[in-house]
């Protein structure tokens, strides 16, 4: 797209819906989710390759780091992952809480109890050590009953400066 809006180009082809478009830390490629992958392409379109297989509505938040992409989990447990921008397995980034947590329950409610993770929207990187990544809320047939703030264990590296700008512009234009 020119910088006045015109010249738009669909960048990929597939029929599924394409989601999450996050710029590179250098400009030179776009991660993307389509059909159950992370993937990317190049700002013309070409050349596009699967980083990595998501299970459906996986990502909630997706962000670049230096050399890889951070995303966090909107199904299941609450997770923190890291995979390489050149692809390969993802990995666990260690995220939990400053101290164990504890909740009596009446006896035989245990089955009954619903553990959900929001994530912290949006996610950006650089994260910290110790910054919050979400909340973990747990309910009780169906009324809340506890909230935890849930932080990162390790440290995920800042993008680029060209990366860090790209992402604050894309940020202003989702909040309006």
């Amino acid at each position: 797209m020119d910088a006045d809006g015109t010249g738009t180009k669909q960048l990929t082809s597939d029929k599924d819906s394409e989601t999450r478009p996050t710029w590179s830390p250098d400009g030179r490629s776009i991660a993307f989710i389509a059909n159950n992958q992370l993937r990317r392409t190049t700002p013309k379109g070409d050349d596009v390759t699967t980083i990595c297989d998501v299970v459906p509505r996986q990502i909630a938040s997706m962000a670049w780091g230096a050399g890889h992409i951070v995303f966090t989990g909107a199904d299941g447990p609450p997770m923190l992952w890291r995979v390489p921008e050149t692809g390969g397995a993802k990995q666990e980034v260690n995220a939990g809480f400053v101290a164990d947590r504890y909740l009596t329950l009446p006896k035989g409610k245990a089955d009954k109890l619903v553990v959900t993770m929001q994530a912290q929207e949006p996610l950006v990187a650089p994260i910290s050590r110790a910054q919050r990544v979400g909340t973990v809320k747990v309910a009780l047939e169906g009324k809340p009953v506890a909230e935890f703030p849930m932080i990162a264990l390790e440290e995920v590296e800042p993008a680029s400066f060209f990366g860090r700008t790209w992402d604050t512009v894309r940020l202003w234009f989702r909040k309006g």
